[in-house]
């Protein structure tokens, strides 16, 4: 059976000599492709091969009873030629692709995170600053999945907090400081960054960048109460950034 589909490359793997084994997130879902002779340097179809963070459109034979999907034809979609030239945007993408390869399991049927991440991509190559856009897409995807807790109130309590917030350790989230058992706090300007950017605020706003390392902290917190460790690729992507910054 065949079918047509747009995605985006998360990872790839060689496979024999000219060969690729994809693994694309599409719309509806993730799924893992084999592209023959992808690797050929003047393949009529390939071009080359294919790499993280390209979006392409493709034809595949499904293959129901188990084993690697077949991609017959397929074209570049959308080309993002500057993306790859700053060290900060490219640190950015890998980690974005990381991310949104975690948060979807195996061959998961919701490809929710397709278009945040399409955005996302989008946002890079028009030159928005890399730390927010990879800011944007973690509150987005945590809101997508349902991992994202409200950032109104105490999770442990319930009340609201004031006068400073700090890491919950009774379920994800910002806890009041009475409930709250780690040192630990972040301002309240990040909290209120993140719920902003969690309701598509737009990212290229400057009055936001004064507020970006808290809310990076909160972040980070969250996606450790969700996946039980720091996403891979998170550290390296934020310190390629603050490193081509300070070059």
């Amino acid at each position: 059976m065949s079918a047509r589909a747009r995605g985006i490359v998360l990872a790839w793997h060689p496979f024999r000599e000219h060969s690729q084994i994809l693994r694309i997130l599409t719309s509806d879902g993730k799924i893992s492709l084999l592209a023959k002779g992808a690797l050929r340097a003047r393949g009529r179809r390939w071009y080359g091969g294919y790499e993280p963070g390209d979006e392409i459109a493709f034809l595949y034979y499904a293959r129901p009873r188990g084993g690697l999907h077949l991609m017959g034809e397929a074209r570049f979609d959308s080309v993002r030629p500057l993306l790859r030239r700053s060290l900060a945007a490219w640190g950015a993408m890998l980690y974005g692709l990381c991310l949104a390869d975690t948060l979807t399991v195996g061959e998961d049927p919701n490809g929710a995170p397709y278009i945040p991440l399409s955005g996302f991509l989008d946002d890079l190559e028009a030159g928005c600053e890399p730390r927010l856009c990879a800011l944007a897409l973690e509150a987005e995807l945590l809101r997508n999945g349902g991992f994202l807790p409200g950032l109104e109130a105490c999770p442990g309590c319930g009340g609201a907090w004031s006068g400073g917030a700090a890491r919950a350790t009774v379920a994800p989230g910002i806890a009041c400081p009475r409930c709250a058992r780690s040192p630990r706090r972040v301002a309240e300007d990040g909290v209120d960054l993140l719920r902003r950017l969690a309701d598509g605020a737009d990212v290229s706003d400057a009055s936001v960048h004064a507020a970006l390392e808290g809310a990076v902290r909160l972040s980070g917190w969250l996606l450790l109460a969700v996946l039980g460790r720091m996403p891979r690729g998170r550290r390296f992507a934020y310190g390629a950034m603050h490193r081509e910054e300070a070059a």
